[in-house]
């Protein structure tokens, strides 16, 4: 389609019919890392903090945390994007990390994993996952850690130092 955009974002066609106003863009970020270092397989509860280095994206508007489990602060199509930071040692031949999701408040299911392997030896983790959120009271999410002997899941005790932890945009609405 041909035409001009104007100072509002309108596209006006050849014949100078306005055919559409563009989204507004992203109006809700936030970022959060680990801020201790988990010592044994399970759910990273008590490891989360917002992070506070003014150069780091981050609106917060609300996302709360209790216990680990994260809310939406409203509805609308989600992204979270995370990054781990792992080193294995010993005998640990692999160490997984997942995305586990409740929509009813109650039940979660794994919604991404991702496994690492290679005794001695430093990764890198990173997933993106969309989560259509419909109902704010209901629908959170949590990370979980499995498969864990003597390796480590490396944080940051600074707020300011994004190591092991995520992003979360809102893309618009549901």
């Amino acid at each position: 389609m041909s035409g001009i955009i104007n100072s509002t974002g309108a596209r006006s066609g050849v014949i100078g019919t306005t055919v559409g106003t563009p989204a507004g863009g992203v109006t809700e970020v936030d970022q959060w890392g680990l801020r201790s270092n988990p010592d044994s397989t399970g759910y990273l509860t008590t490891q989360w903090a917002r992070s506070s280095n003014a150069g780091l994206i981050g609106t917060g508007l609300g996302y709360a945390t209790s216990s680990g489990r994260f809310s939406f602060p409203s509805t609308g199509v989600w992204l979270i994007i995370n990054q781990f930071d792992f080193t294995t040692t010993g005998s640990d031949d692999y160490i997984d990390i997942e995305l586990h999701v409740t929509t009813n408040d109650s039940s979660y299911v794994v919604w991404n994993k991702c496994q690492i392997g290679n005794s001695q030896d430093n990764h890198i983790v990173t997933q993106s996952n969309c989560i259509d959120v419909t109902d704010i009271a209901n629908v959170k999410f949590k990370w979980y850690l499995s498969s864990m002997d003597s390796s480590e899941l490396r944080a940051e005790s600074s707020n300011a130092i994004h190591r092991s932890g995520f992003v979360v945009i809102r893309l618009g609405d549901t």
